[in-house]
């Protein structure tokens, strides 16, 4: 049996100006369906080309790095690590393996965020979403404090 597509908020952008949000939607006879609110659209149902999940995969990557401001659902985390492994980050499955390096370098499973934090200087919630070159300098960071205490 085939599995069925999660589904959800893929983002939300509240500003200002206009509200938007894209979510995508299994309906009751098992077809998917995205459905668009806000400027430009009022409503709409639609089935996006690749190009167009590919620039909502963009928006939520950047939005998890903390560069856009966008609440991000769990169907957009999906796009954003699928976009990170695209563009060369660490992507879903390098992002795993981080956190078992992590754990066993000692680091608590709760304060891997943290210690990508504050190694980074900038919020981390997600290390699917760092590049090769940050997640070296993490992982310089936590070699260097359990090689200090």
């Amino acid at each position: 049996m085939p599995k069925s597509p999660m589904t959800g908020l893929i983002y939300r952008q509240d500003g200002a100006f206009a509200q938007f949000s894209v979510s995508l939607i299994l309906q009751s006879d098992g077809r998917v369906r995205y459905e668009v609110l806000g400027e430009p659209y009022s409503t709409r149902h639609f089935r996006p080309d690749p190009a167009t999940v590919v620039h909502w995969g963009r928006i939520c990557y950047h939005s998890l790095r903390h560069e856009l401001f966008a609440e991000v659902g769990p169907v957009g985390k999906r796009l954003a690590y699928r976009y990170a492994a695209h563009i060369g980050s660490l992507g879903a499955k390098r992002g795993a393996a981080m956190h078992a390096a992590l754990r066993r370098a000692g680091v608590p499973d709760g304060q891997h965020y943290a210690a990508a934090t504050a190694a980074l200087n900038w919020p981390v919630v997600s290390l699917a979403v760092l590049t090769p070159q940050e997640a070296a300098a993490v992982w310089r960071t936590v070699r260097a404090q359990a090689q200090a205490a």
